[in-house]
C-alpha cells in the first residue's frame, strides 16, 4: 500500500545533527520560546521573509496547528466568524468549531486563488461578525500559490474592515517552477497595495472599510510557521508565530495555560536544524521532489500543455460527477492499493487530494504513478458508466 493521503514530506536532518539528550531537557523552559531559538528564528524572519521585527513579537509553539489555535483563542471571542477558502486545510475548519467560532466559507477563483468579491459581500453582511480571514499559501490541500498582489488586495479588506489577516505559510519553501511567496506580515511593495489581479479585482476602498495605511496593515497580520516541512521535523512539534506586539500578553497566557512551551530538546533539535543546515538544505530538499511531482501529475493530468500545482506536494484531483468520493477511495485502495484523502475533509466534495512528499525519487514514484493512472483509468469509467464527464 502506497500512502498518498499522508501530508508529510520524505526527508528528516542527519542523525548527526540530533543534539544529545541533557538532564535539563526535563525541566521548565521559558514561555514564549529558548533564547537561542528565538534569535535565529528573528533573524530568518527578519533575512529570509523580509518581515520588520520591530513592534512584533515571535512565540515558539508546539507546532503550527497549536499556533492556528493558539492565535484563534486570542483574537477572537465565542461566537465570532473567520472565514477560510474552500478548500481549506482540514485542521483549521474543525480548530475553529473547537475554539466555539463559527466558520464562514468562502470561494476561489478557477486557478484557487481567493475571490475577493465574496470577501468584500461577506464582510458586507449587516449580521457580520468576521474577526478573521486566513489564507493558507501554498495551498494545502490545492498546492495553489497566491501572488503577492491578491494577498495584498486581502490584506487591504481585512484592515479596511477592522479584521485580521492570519497566514499559514507552513510551505513557504515548497515552491515549484519558479513560484515565490513573500510574507504578507512583510512591509508591502509600492504595487502591491493598491488591488489584486485577474477577476479578483481592486481592493482600496473596500466596502464598509475603506483604505487601510501601511501602518494599519501591519498591525493586522499574524502569520504561522512550521519546522514540520522545510526541515522534516513534523513528528518534533515546532513552529512558531509572529504577531504585533498588543498581542504578546494575551498569546503569551494561552501558552502559559495549554503547554507551557515546546519541548526544550525539540526547540534544541530546530534551532540546529536552523543554523547549522540552514535553508539551502532546504531547498535542496525540495529539489528532490521534481521526479514524484512530474511522474504523479502526468498519470493524473496527460495534457503536455498543462503544468502542476506551483505549491506544496500536493495534486488536487476532481472527480467526474456522480462519482462518490467513498466509491473512489475505496477503489484506489482496495484495487490499487493507493490511499488518497476525500475532499470533502476540506470543504470541497467531488475531489481527491494525493501527496507526491513521500515519495522520495523515481524509482519511488513510478509504480505510484502507474496505479494511479490505472485507478483513475477506472474512475473515467465509472463516470462514463453513469453517463458523466471524466475527470479533464
Amino acid at each position: 500500500m502506497t500512502n498518498l493521503a499522508v501530508g508529510l514530506p520524505h526527508w528528516a536532518p542527519p542523525p548527526s545533527l540530533f543534539p544529545a539528550p541533557t538532564a535539563a531537557d526535563g525541566r521548565y523552559g521559558a514561555c514564549h520560546g529558548e533564547t537561542a531559538l528565538l534569535d535565529a528564528l528573528h533573524d530568518k524572519l527578519s533575512t529570509d521573509n523580509g518581515i520588520e521585527m520591530a513592534g512584533r513579537r515571535v512565540l515558539v509553539t508546539c507546532g503550527a496547528n497549536q499556533a492556528f489555535v493558539q492565535t484563534m483563542l486570542a483574537l477572537c471571542d465565542e461566537g465570532d466568524e473567520v472565514a477560510l477558502f474552500a478548500p481549506y486545510y482540514f485542521s483549521h475548519f474543525e480548530a475553529l468549531r473547537l475554539c466555539g467560532l463559527r466558520p464562514v466559507l468562502l470561494g476561489t477563483d478557477l486557478a484557487g486563488l481567493p475571490d475577493l468579491a465574496a470577501v468584500r459581500a461577506a464582510f458586507a453582511r449587516p449580521d457580520s461578525r468576521i474577526k478573521a480571514v486566513i489564507l493558507t499559501s501554498p495551498s494545502n490541500p490545492s498546492g495553489a500559490v497566491c501572488p503577492e498582489s491578491v494577498g495584498r488586495a486581502l490584506q487591504c479588506e481585512c484592515a479596511g474592515n477592522g479584521a485580521w489577516l492570519v497566514t499559514d505559510d507552513a510551505y513557504e519553501h515548497c515552491l515549484h517552477d519558479g513560484a515565490t511567496h513573500r510574507s504578507l506580515a512583510a512591509p508591502p511593495q509600492a504595487s502591491d497595495t493598491g488591488g489584486g489581479a485577474g477577476s479578483s479585482g481592486a481592493s482600496s476602498g473596500a466596502s464598509g472599510g475603506g483604505t487601510a495605511d501601511d501602518a494599519l496593515l501591519d498591525d493586522s497580520v499574524v502569520s504561522l510557521f512550521t519546522f514540520s516541512k522545510s526541515f522534516g521535523l513534523a513528528g518534533w512539534r515546532v513552529g512558531y508565530v509572529v504577531y504585533p506586539e498588543a498581542l504578546h500578553a494575551p498569546m503569551l497566557s494561552i501558552q502559559d495555560t495549554l503547554p507551557t512551551h515546546a519541548a526544550l530538546y525539540s526547540q534544541r533539535l530546530a534551532h540546529a536544524a536552523l543554523t547549522q543546515l540552514g535553508l539551502g538544505w532546504v531547498h535542496e530538499q525540495v529539489a528532490t521532489l521534481q521526479p514524484a511531482r512530474q511522474m504523479l501529475w502526468e498519470a493524473t493530468r496527460p495534457e503536455a500543455s498543462a503544468s502542476p500545482p506551483a505549491g506544496g506536494f500536493y495534486l488536487w484531483l476532481r472527480l467526474p460527477a456522480g462519482v462518490e468520493e467513498e466509491g473512489a477511495i475505496a477503489l484506489l485502495a482496495q484495487q490499487h492499493q493507493l490511499l488518497l484523502l476525500p475532499g470533502s475533509a476540506s470543504g470541497a466534495p467531488g475531489y481527491l487530494r494525493a501527496s507526491y512528499g513521500g515519495l522520495p525519487d523515481a524509482a519511488a514514484a513510478e509504480p505510484a504513478a502507474r496505479r494511479l493512472e490505472r485507478g483513475l483509468a477506472a474512475i473515467r469509467e465509472l463516470g462514463s458508466a453513469l453517463g458523466h464527464q471524466p475527470l479533464p
